[in-house]
């Protein structure tokens, strides 16, 4: 028995039962299993390249620290805050970490709506 997936152009054959029914199911699996896979590999693909972008684009500077204006800017996430004296005792910091979440969330969420369009 063999069947080919056409979208995929995946074939597979079974040829080791006595039946053709059996062979057709175990056939069957073989592809199911087959394809599943290489659509997972697919969207891993797609997930590694966005990363490898990320990266790239990360290599620019992420903060700047304005020591005369006690001003610090976060690049990614378009955050100025006031206070660089508690932002290095760490008492602002909080306020850095939640903006960056904030940013990654919506990112996640455009990047659904898009793949849902």
């Amino acid at each position: 028995m063999r069947i080919t997936h056409i979208p995929t152009g995946i074939s597979v054959s079974s040829h080791s039962l006595k039946s053709v029914s059996l062979n057709r199911l175990r056939a069957l699996c073989h592809i199911r299993s087959r394809v599943y896979t290489s659509t997972i590999l697919r969207e891993d693909k797609k997930i590694l390249s966005s990363k490898v972008k990320e990266l790239a684009q990360s290599s620019q500077s992420i903060r700047t620290y304005y020591m005369s204006n006690s001003l610090i800017t976060d690049h990614r996430t378009h955050l100025t805050l006031y206070g660089l004296e508690s932002m290095l005792n760490g008492t602002m910091l909080g306020d850095l970490i939640k903006a960056h979440e904030n940013a990654e969330r919506e990112k996640c969420i455009k990047s659904l709506l898009e793949s849902n369009e």
